[in-house]
Parts: structure tokens; C-alpha cells; sequence
């Protein structure tokens, strides 16, 4: 995740993007992110045990549960955050001048938390499975990918 922070700032407003991503956005953001990461890895943990002990039904209906619940919770907190970002962002600190900046970038942000845990349970069950390797190359991909699309998305679309 730091490497897309990174390119995003290369493509944004240095001053900015830093001040809001360090001092309010990191916060909420590493929540959202434990959140996700905490029932990946609850499902990769159940998972390989379920594997080791040879009943693919169960691991089968502990990764299809997992993915519920996490499209499930990711889908409130994608909502609940996006109609309490003034109140939400204000207790962490936003002042009036940075209010709208927040308000910008979270609107976009929460539409995309919404599909932020998937990758992470998805790498963690492909782990629990013995391809780490595959895992690994994802999240290269996935870097490599806001790489490309972040001077797109944000420059030419005018999406900063």
C-alpha cells in the first residue's frame, strides 16, 4: 500500500496530498485496512487448517463465508464513512481548508474500499493453498498497475 500512496503523490499536489494522507487519511485508511486484514486473515488461517486436514467442503465454505462477510462489512463502512467524513475527518483533526480536500479524495476512496479487502483475503488464501509465489506476483501487478493507471486516472481525467 505505501508504493500506491507514493504514485499517487507523484501525480497530485505534493503538499497536499501529503498533509492529508499522513495526518488524516493514514489513520482511517490503516483502520479500514486492519479491518479487512484481520478477517483475511481469520479465513487463511481456517482455511489451511481445513486444507491440512484434507475436507475441501469446509475450506471451500469458509472462503465463500469470508468473502460475504468482507464484502458485507466493507460495504458499511464504505457507507457509514461516506456519509461521516465531515464529522468523522473533523475529530481527526481537519480544519476548513483541508474539509474539502478530504471530502474529494474520500468520496472516490470509499467506492474503492468497497473491493480493497478482496485482493487481501484472495493473496492470504492463495498463501494458505502452498503459491506464495502467485501471491507475490499479484501484489507486483497491483503496484504495477496504479503505476500505469494513477497519471490517467488523476492527470488526464482530471481526477485530482
Amino acid at each position: 500500500m505505501p508504493i500506491i500512496w507514493l504514485i499517487h503523490g507523484l501525480w497530485q499536489n505534493w503538499a497536499q496530498y501529503l498533509l492529508l494522507q499522513w495526518d488524516l487519511l493514514f489513520r482511517w485508511s490503516c483502520f479500514c485496512t486492519f479491518i479487512a486484514g484481520s478477517i483475511g486473515t481469520g479465513v487463511t488461517s481456517l482455511t489451511s487448517h481445513a486444507l491440512g486436514q484434507s475436507d475441501h467442503d469446509s475450506s471451500t465454505r469458509i472462503v465463500t463465508h469470508g468473502f460475504i462477510l468482507t464484502a458485507i462489512i466493507s460495504v458499511i463502512l464504505a457507507i457509514a464513512g461516506y456519509f461521516t467524513i465531515s464529522p468523522l475527518f473533523k475529530l481527526l483533526g481537519a480544519n476548513d481548508q483541508t474539509l474539502p480536500l478530504v471530502r474529494n479524495y474520500m468520496k472516490v476512496w470509499y467506492f474503492g474500499a468497497i473491493t480493497m479487502a478482496f485482493p487481501m483475503m484472495g493473496n492470504g488464501i492463495l498463501i494458505s493453498l502452498g503459491d506464495s509465489k502467485s501471491a507475490s506476483r499479484f501484489m507486483v501487478l497491483g503496484a504495477a498497475l496504479n503505476c500505469i493507471l494513477d497519471p490517467i486516472m488523476i492527470s488526464d481525467c482530471s481526477m485530482a
